[in-house]
């Protein structure tokens, strides 16, 4: 250690030892400059200037030959050691010594040190005030390059290449970079042979042997020497690393591209494609082509994607080249959106044309867009090209798309703009007209569906079609109760030739039956059911059943009762629905016939086998009446009491009190016939058995002799006799307006006699009438009053109907906590399965619309196990299951029932099913099945607008899940230029834009840097660039 320090002081204290062993001679300018001179020569620069400027200090006169000359060297010293205060001195040194023999060399040793700073402008100064003929060789050679260099950095090319020119003939150090730049300002001027000679000779030289062979096969491509491309670009690829490897790959590729030798072209292509360098759209398009011609259809889809975000000519090419691709790929949907793009472009007009009739006929082949394209793509067509070749072709599909599409309504709008249809239009307009009535008609529009049936005879061109417009118009009498013009409009329907060969011709019978039916004509409802059961033998079980059913009451109510029971049994026998039904009415006809062991035995299978029926306790009563008239009292009275004791709120407690009274009475039981007969008068005061029971309460205070008591306790709770004979007066008045189908008259008649009295003795009966014909004149606030007293009295034959219409108006009120109530105590009272089932559909729309989901499942799940739920009214069910379990986030079990009702519906809740089924699917990013889904939703729901909208948003977010942004593009574009609707298209330029953001995001690179390295004294030459070829002043 002590040795390294040793050295290192000798090192430090050298230079004062030196200046202390000079000999004092050296302190003389003369000599003092010598040595200064001796170690510039060796340079030691920093000993030199400091004897240099000693010198200075030792002479007096600043202008004398060796001050100057010190001056100078000084100045030079300081530049050799990159001094702060070079400049200054040499500038100082030009301005007092302008004379001096060093000026020639000061101008330049200043012009090099701008330079070396890249100060060109000033560089230039001073190399312009350079006589360059008194430079030495290597002074000259250095003059010319960095003067050259300055000029071609001040954009000054023509005196650049006249300053390089001086380098490029002989060997010299910048023998290369000269001829480098010379090349490029000859590339730059078109001087493209020039250049070409320049960069060969630049092909072997170590610094520029990876940069000539980018020029070299760029001057070639200019030259469209393409054939001189492609023979001398992939060796140089190939051998060696070269500059802008990607650039050259680039030319070679589109050189091939342009020889049409597409399978070459497409490697060097795809090598410029995968460089980090900005990519041009022309460059993407070329690569798409090459792909396309070599069948790599998918490849050239990636290509072409990214070339269609701009109008112009190429995005118009390339969306047609993009349409063939999918067509080779057979896949049409895809197609179809790319010819539509295309067709957008005018600047080609034959393609547009070409495009614009590929798009309409795959839009007709397809039917899955919700604008009704394939209508307004050839309407399009036969518009802007109606003198083409396939001017015929186009207005045949068009006639197919409007006698083979599901949105009817948009072929009647198109349909309606012909004036002149000739058989095929007329024939599509009969067709659309009928479709969209039945559609309509399954909707439960009917008012509307009735406009389009009354459309299908406006060309009578199938007399089928015609026939069957004239069922359905039957359908919508019968539905609106209009049953006597139903059965016309049924028979008018038969009678028509057209319908005889329709499956419907039958099914007239049969709804001819049910209009008769409902008018209570059950002879001829009986007739029209036995025409149906005799025309359809093969007809579905259900409906067989029900037939038996109706014959079995038509027989019953015509007091035939073997008929009736024989038609019950064969409905027993099918059991497909209501067999309870079917029993109790056997039950009643034996009743009738006077056998009371078969009715007994049928009713107690009733009680055995359906617990849960709405004819148990109907039953119960009948077999016990039954036990009472056969003197079985003690099994009566069982019965009795099981009705009084377990079914409180039903109307037979009532009867079954009055019975038991009388058995009582019958066994001497008196005080409990009495405590029976008064139970009934005081609880259902207003009730028609109520009067009933009075009379039996007399009888038995009769047969006691207790007058007195009876007359205080009737005094009491029964009105006098002049009092009830004027209610009895006023009711029946009121009653005969309302039997009459007055209801304005009954109206005022019951709510004279409410008024009147108070309470009346049919006060029931007329608050539930007034209600009814209120209801019916739309007032149903005041008709809710009345059905609410209706239903605050003690179960009565008015009870269940009250409680159904008070829900009705509450529940479609929007006062749902209120119908809720009405539905949960309808499903307690009801005795007939229809109101059971009403009030259980009821409690699941309410509780779902309260937000109370658990409810809401127990009835939905109530109202699908019910065997008499119609189809409609299923689909409901499935469909709020299916949003409640969506809303507990139990997707699986959501999508489940959203399927159910997609394969049941043809109207809003399957679309809305079908589109949460596809986005469900989407959110798993299984985005072909989810694509499916909602291509199936179109197609399946041609008149549900919104939610086709709906699904092409959903669409287009498909598209973008891909990754494919032109499909994405396309159908956002759809609906921008097709929807009317701001919040939507709003939606749809917000999804638009966010693509084109990420499509620019994608499209950016980055240029490879060209760092070439030159010759230059000390570094003062910077490394030269490509950039550097290009940048301005600096």
């Amino acid at each position: 250690m002590k040795h390294h320090l040793a050295i290192i002081t000798v090192i430090l204290l050298a230079p004062l030892l030196a200046s202390a062993q000079q000999p004092a001679t050296l302190h003389h300018p003369e000599a003092l400059y010598a040595h200064a001179m001796e170690l510039y020569d060796k340079e030691k620069f920093t000993a030199a200037q400091r004897e240099f400027e000693e010198v200075q200090a030792h002479v007096d006169d600043p202008y004398r030959e060796i001050a100057v000359n010190a001056e100078y060297y000084a100045a030079r010293c300081a530049m050799h050691l990159f001094h702060k205060d070079t400049r200054e001195r040499l500038v100082q040194f030009v301005h007092d010594h302008p004379e001096s023999m060093h000026i020639r060399t000061a101008y330049f040793e200043l012009a090099n040190y701008y330079y070396s700073r890249k100060q060109y402008r000033n560089a230039l100064e001073w190399y312009d005030k350079v006589e360059a003929a008194k430079l030495t060789v290597e002074e000259t050679n250095d003059y010319h390059f960095k003067r050259g260099y300055s000029q071609f950095k001040r954009k000054e090319y023509s005196a650049a290449k006249q300053s390089f020119s001086h380098l490029i003939d002989e060997p010299n150090r910048y023998y290369a970079p000269a001829n480098y730049y010379y090349a490029h300002l000859a590339y730059m001027d078109g001087n493209y042979e020039a250049a070409l000679k320049g960069f060969r000779l630049l092909e072997s030289d170590e610094n520029f042997a990876t940069v000539a062979p980018y020029y070299i096969t760029q001057i070639l491509f200019l030259q469209e020497k393409y054939d001189e491309v492609v023979s001398y670009g992939p060796s140089r690829i190939d051998s060696a690393r070269v500059k802008k490897e990607h650039e050259v790959a680039r030319i070679i590729g589109e050189s091939f591209y342009n020889l049409q030798q597409y399978e070459e072209a497409v490697p060097y292509l795809q090598q410029f494609r995968d460089s980090q360098a900005p990519k041009q759209r022309q460059d993407h398009y070329q690569l798409g082509f090459a792909l396309y011609k070599t069948g790599a259809y998918e490849e050239a889809l990636d290509a072409f994607n990214l070339v269609t975000n701009a109008d112009d000519e190429l995005s118009q090419v390339a969306t047609y080249h993009m349409g063939e691709s999918y067509l080779k790929l057979d896949n049409k949907k895809y197609a179809r959106n790319a010819f539509k793009e295309s067709s957008k472009y005018d600047y080609d007009r034959p393609l547009q044309e070409d495009a614009l009739f590929n798009y309409a006929k795959l839009a007709y082949e397809l039917s899955v867009n919700p604008f009704h394209e394939a209508i307004r793509a050839f309407e399009q067509y036969l518009e802007d090209y109606p003198t083409s070749e396939r001017r015929d072709d186009a207005y045949a599909f068009l006639l197919e798309v409007y006698l083979t599409t599901r949105d009817y309504q948009a072929a009647l709008d198109a349909l309606d703009k012909i004036e002149e249809k000739d058989i095929k239009a007329k024939t599509a307009y009969q067709l659309s007209a009928y479709n969209r009535g039945v559609e309509l008609f399954l909707n439960r529009k009917f008012i509307e569906a009735r406009s389009y049936f009354m459309k299908v005879d406006t060309y009578n061109i199938d007399p089928t079609l015609t026939a069957l417009a004239e069922y359905w118009m039957a359908e919508i009498l019968y539905r609106e109760k209009q049953y006597d013009q139903a059965i016309l409009a049924y028979r008018e329907f038969q009678n028509d030739p057209g319908s005889f060969d329709t499956e419907y011709f039958k099914e007239a019978y049969y709804s001819t039956a049910y209009a008769y039916f409902m008018q209570k004509e059950y002879r001829n409802a009986q007739t029209a059911f036995n025409l149906y059961l005799n025309s359809k033998p093969g007809a579905d079980d259900k409906k067989m059943n029900d037939t038996y059913l109706r014959l079995g009451d038509c027989a019953f109510v015509a007091k035939e009762y073997n008929t009736a029971i024989s038609y019950y049994d064969q409905a027993i026998a099918l059991d497909k629905f209501d067999t309870d039904y079917a029993l109790f009415q056997k039950a009643r006809s034996q009743g009738f016939k006077g056998d009371d062991v078969s009715k007994t035995n049928t009713l107690e299978e009733i009680i055995r086998r359906y617990t849960k029926s709405s004819y148990l306790v109907p039953a119960k009563y009948q077999l016990a009446e039954t036990f009472f008239k056969m003197d079985k009292n003690d099994q009566a009275f069982v019965m009795f009491e099981d009705i009084i004791d377990n079914h409180s709120g039903s109307p037979y407690v009532k009867k079954s009190l009055l019975t038991m009274g009388l058995i009582h009475f019958r066994r001497g039981a008196y005080e409990d016939a009495i405590a029976s007969f008064k139970q009934v008068v005081e609880d259902y005061p207003q009730d028609e058995d109520s009067q009933e029971a009075q009379a039996r309460i007399q009888d038995v205070y009769v047969e006691l002799g207790r007058m007195d008591e009876f007359n205080e306790w009737y005094e009491q709770h029964v009105p006098t006799g002049s009092v009830a004979a004027q209610d009895s007066v006023n009711y029946r008045a009121a009653e005969n307006k309302y039997s009459a189908g007055d209801c304005e008259g009954a109206i005022t008649a019951f709510t004279s006699y409410i008024q009147k009295f108070q309470p009346g003795i049919f006060g029931i009966n007329a608050s539930y009438y007034l209600g009814e014909c209120l209801f019916q004149r739309g007032d149903t606030e005041i008709a809710l009053n009345n059905y609410l007293y209706v239903i605050g009295q003690p179960t009565n034959q008015f009870s269940e109907p009250a409680l159904f219409s008070a829900a009705t108006i509450t529940y479609e009120a929007g006062r749902y906590d209120e119908a809720l109530e009405h539905y949960q105590a309808l499903e307690r009272v009801a005795t007939f399965d229809n109101n059971i089932l009403e009030a259980r559909i009821g409690q699941m729309r309410c509780h779902f619309q309260l937000g109370q989901y658990d409810q809401a499942l127990t009835y939905c799940d109530a109202v699908l196990a019910d065997d008499n739920s119609p189809e409609y009214i299923l689909k409901e069910a499935h469909f709020i299951k299916a949003k409640v379990l969506l809303s507990q986030n139990d997707v699986p079990g959501a999508l489940l029932a959203f399927r159910k009702v997609d394969q049941m519906s043809t109207g809003k809740m399957g679309a809305e099913s079908k589109f949460n089924i596809a986005r469900i699917i989407y959110n798993r990013q299984e985005y072909t099945e989810s694509e499916e889904e909602i291509f199936e939703l179109i197609q399946q729901y041609p008149s549900q607008e919104f939610w086709k909208i709906k699904a092409f948003l959903l669409l287009a977010d498909v598209y973008t899940g891909m990754e494919d942004y032109f499909q994405a593009k396309a159908t956002l574009q759809s609906i921008i230029d097709n929807v009317q609707d701001e919040g939507i298209r709003a939606e749809a330029i917000a999804k638009y834009e966010a693509i084109v953001a990420i499509e620019q995001g994608a499209s950016e690179g980055v240029e490879e840097d060209m760092e070439i390295e030159v010759g230059g004294e000390g570094g003062e030459t910077p490394g030269q660039s490509e950039q550097d070829l290009f940048d301005g002043e600096e």
